[in-house]
């Protein structure tokens, strides 16, 4: 499989996001392996919660936004999907509940400026 950045709503459907129709530049992320650190009794540390991935663009078109909301999302504010994300270990395939940000938008040109993609309750696919 490539390395790139994918998004589908399923593992065998996974696409790189440039190939879609339309096609989405690569964006910045912000992938977390979890949710926070809990303190033990000896002091040491453990991670805990699901990992977490944010994509962010500097705008995207709404004929974009109406991709993820229409085909992906189906009309939900958010759905279970499989991704293809840039983690501290190199890229990863995972399932997990993407989520669109609420509105409201700052719309300009036909473009959303600022837009941000959250992907929550990740769980890596091997």
């Amino acid at each position: 499989m490539t390395d790139a950045y994918m998004l589908a709503k399923t593992q065998g459907g996974l696409a790189d996001i440039q190939t879609l129709d339309p096609p989405f530049l690569w964006p910045t992320n912000a992938f977390m392996e979890y949710q926070e650190l809990a303190q033990n009794d000896d002091g040491t540390t453990r991670a805990l919660g699901f990992a977490s991935d944010l994509w962010r663009w500097g705008y995207i078109t709404l004929e974009q936004y109406n991709y993820l909301k229409t085909t992906i999302a189906g009309g939900a504010t958010s759905v279970t999907v499989c991704i293809k994300t840039y983690t501290a270990a190199g890229w990863k395939t995972y399932t997990g509940v993407m989520i669109l940000p609420p509105p409201p938008y700052q719309i300009e040109d036909d473009k959303i400026l600022d837009f941000t993609l959250k992907f929550d309750y990740l769980v890596e696919v091997v």
